[in-house]
């Protein structure tokens, strides 16, 4: 599992999640909030701060991968 994000100027942030696998879905969980499924391209609304987004694929048998992308960063305040 990949993630990419988009860079921004605003605290709205896109990420998109990648496998070499066909079929596959994902999980997300952010900043430690429990995992729950997610769409391949996600834009959400954070907080200025520190964060941590975590993406678990699920192939098409229903196998989930033990190990998710982690992805930290922060949003910092402008100005």
């Amino acid at each position: 599992t990949t993630v990419v994000w988009t860079r921004t100027a605003t605290k709205w942030l896109t990420f998109r999640f990648g496998s070499d696998q066909a079929g596959v879905t994902y999980l997300c969980s952010f900043d430690g909030e429990a995992f729950h499924r997610c769409a391949v391209k996600l834009t959400r609304r954070l907080r200025v701060g520190r964060h941590v987004v975590r993406v678990k694929a699920r192939s098409a048998e229903g196998l989930v991968d033990p190990s998710p992308a982690v992805f930290r960063f922060r949003i910092k305040r402008l100005g």
